[in-house]
């Protein structure tokens, strides 16, 4: 289980017409929503993003993706666990119209 994450998921067109009412009642408390004539965006900040206790809307999302092919859809999650732990990312549609993918930084900082 994940502590507060950035999540952000992303899914192609033909699957947003299919999204079950459950599955839309969660995506509406993304904190951002990007349509693109390919698809949808929906960006999670600062979420409780349990996607594998299996009382959490997130669980649910996961195992309704579950039924798809992976390159329909991609859901990055950044939890204080990354890049270590990348157990809530999931699927593979890496050439989607937003460039969302994962990328690692680390940076010295300092004040002299």
């Amino acid at each position: 289980m994940s502590t507060r994450s950035d999540t952000v998921v992303c899914l192609q067109r033909s699957l947003v017409a299919e999204i079950p009412a459950h599955i839309q009642e969660f995506l509406k408390e993304a904190d951002q929503t990007v349509s693109h004539e390919d698809g949808v965006l929906y960006s999670f900040v600062d979420h409780k993003w349990y996607h594998d206790d299996k009382n959490s809307p997130a669980f649910r999302l996961y195992s309704w993706l579950n039924g798809y092919d992976e390159e329909l859809f991609l859901v990055v999650s950044v939890t204080p666990e990354y890049p270590e732990h990348t157990d809530a990312d999931y699927g593979e549609w890496h050439d989607n119209p937003w460039n969302v993918y994962r990328q690692v930084t680390a940076t010295v900082c300092f004040d002299v």
